[in-house]
């Protein structure tokens, strides 16, 4: 793990790798006045440039959010683009990472976690889950849930990816799935049974690796993305307080709709 603190020349920001919150964020750093450059399409890095000239460019990569939220907590990086269920898994497996969410951009990959599961299961509330196999790419989320509400599963399968397959394979009874519109769940034969959480873009921070000129950039980048934000043509809303959003799921950092 990295110790000290980096120079603000340093400055690094992680932008996602996955294309659809990627190409949603890039409309509110336009409308912020950044633009990314890199040299060359193999290169490692980029730069994020202000073209006001008001800020300095920050280096920056684009990872898979496992990967950006491990650079952060080291302090390999100072802020990073992930998903906030990405964030609440992480922090349900590693509860002393040093991570805070900054700005939250409510209409930026907008999605919810559910409990799904065949029409004949019956689940209507989170203690029905208890003895059931549950399959999810979020296993330490599902696990912190669970312990909250005094449930315990039969068994918690991890599986990244197509996790209605161990339903069809005989696996799993239920399984805890990102959901959009629900028409891959019913192409599955599966509908949605319990909502657990709701999710959306968040900028995260390191809480502990910044220099003084590092916590100047940094609110002045969120001041001017905040403010992007809430123009019409970015089409999102900020929140800059998740915390403060209720009901309060396992994480605190989403509500029911």
């Amino acid at each position: 793990m990295m110790t000290g603190t980096r120079d603000y020349q340093d400055f690094r920001l992680i932008l996602p790798e996955q294309k659809r919150l990627r190409c949603a964020f890039d409309l509110v750093t336009h409308a912020a006045g950044f633009v990314y450059e890199k040299t060359n399409a193999r290169a490692p890095s980029g730069q994020l440039f202000d073209r006001k000239g008001l800020l300095q460019a920050a280096r920056s990569y684009e990872l898979r959010a496992d990967a950006a939220l491990d650079w952060l907590s080291e302090g390999a990086a100072d802020l990073a683009v992930v998903g906030a269920d990405m964030l609440a898994e992480y922090k349900a497996a590693h509860p002393d990472a040093p991570l805070k969410p900054v700005l939250t951009l409510d209409r930026i990959a907008r999605c919810s976690l559910w409990i799904a599961a065949r029409p004949e299961i019956y689940i209507r509330d989170i203690t029905d889950l208890g003895d059931m196999r549950l399959a999810t790419a979020y296993p330490a989320f599902l696990q912190q849930w669970l312990q909250q509400n005094n449930v315990r599963p039969s068994r918690i399968i991890g599986q990244k990816g197509n996790a209605e397959a161990t339903i069809e394979a005989g696996r799993a009874d239920a399984i805890l799935e990102v959901v959009e519109t629900g028409a891959s769940l019913a192409a599955n034969g599966l509908e949605k049974k319990l909502w657990a959480f709701n999710s959306q873009a968040l900028l995260v921070r390191n809480i502990n690796a910044f220099s003084a000129a590092g916590e100047k950039f940094t609110t002045a980048l969120v001041a001017r993305l905040e403010k992007a934000a809430t123009s019409a043509d970015s089409e999102v809303r900020p929140n800059r307080d998740p915390a403060s959003r209720t009901p309060r799921p396992p994480v605190g950092l989403s509500a029911r709709p």
